[in-house]
């Protein structure tokens, strides 16, 4: 998707590709709300959604995927104590129902994500893409489960408040710190930039074109 190119690819083709094209993202392209004015809110006056990735049970596979459920659960039951007004939007594919003493949101992302005024993330796929390119502020706890591009990475510095969580640590001390470091930022973000991550001026990718060059190759 979108325009950007990577300088270094991390993990680079085996057999490189004969060619690349890009597509624009359909999704964000309904749901993108450019803004230069993202105003960082006080937690104690908002609505804050936390937006996990789902609990896994035993379908783990690969390095930086996930962590086991009871570890992913008890980490958001930290949040849970450390966040004022905090809801958790449930992952529609999730595979157990947990229990929380906080509000927990059962809707599509892109039904309720209006109703909030700030999210929270520590995982990145097509839910967190949403948040960054909503016009609220985003907390993003970076708990070790994806590699990013560096330019990426200091995009998503400059959209949001990162903190970087050591695992392994006290979970309640790292939760607080960086509360503490977004109440202080106060800051007023962009999510501009990052349309090249999922936007581009042309459209070049087309399914049936696909499907006929492979019929005719």
């Amino acid at each position: 998707y979108g325009t950007f190119s990577s300088v270094k690819a991390l993990h680079p083709a085996i057999i490189p590709p004969e060619n690349t094209v890009r597509r624009n993202s359909e999704v964000i392209r309904r749901f993108y709300k450019p803004s230069n004015k993202i105003e960082y809110k006080s937690l104690a006056d908002s609505r804050v959604l936390l937006i996990p990735t789902m609990y896994q049970q035993n379908y783990l596979y690969g390095p930086k995927h996930a962590y086991e459920t009871e570890k992913y659960y008890q980490w958001h039951r930290s949040i849970e104590k450390c966040v004022p007004s905090l809801t958790i939007k449930m992952h529609p594919k999730t595979r157990i129902e947990p229990s929380f003493d906080c509000n927990v949101d059962y809707r599509q992302l892109e039904t309720c994500i209006s109703e909030y005024d700030v999210l929270v993330l520590d995982y990145f796929a097509t839910s967190a893409v949403l948040a960054i390119f909503s016009d609220k502020p985003v907390i993003y706890f970076n708990i070790g489960l994806r590699t990013m591009d560096g330019e990426f990475h200091r995009d998503l510095e400059s959209r949001c408040t990162l903190v970087n969580v050591d695992f392994e640590e006290n979970w309640d001390d790292q939760i607080l710190l960086g509360l503490s470091e977004y109440e202080s930022e106060k800051k007023t973000c962009s999510n501009v930039e990052l349309a090249k991550y999922a936007l581009c001026d042309h459209d070049e990718f087309s399914m049936s074109k696909v499907i006929i060059d492979i019929i005719t190759s």
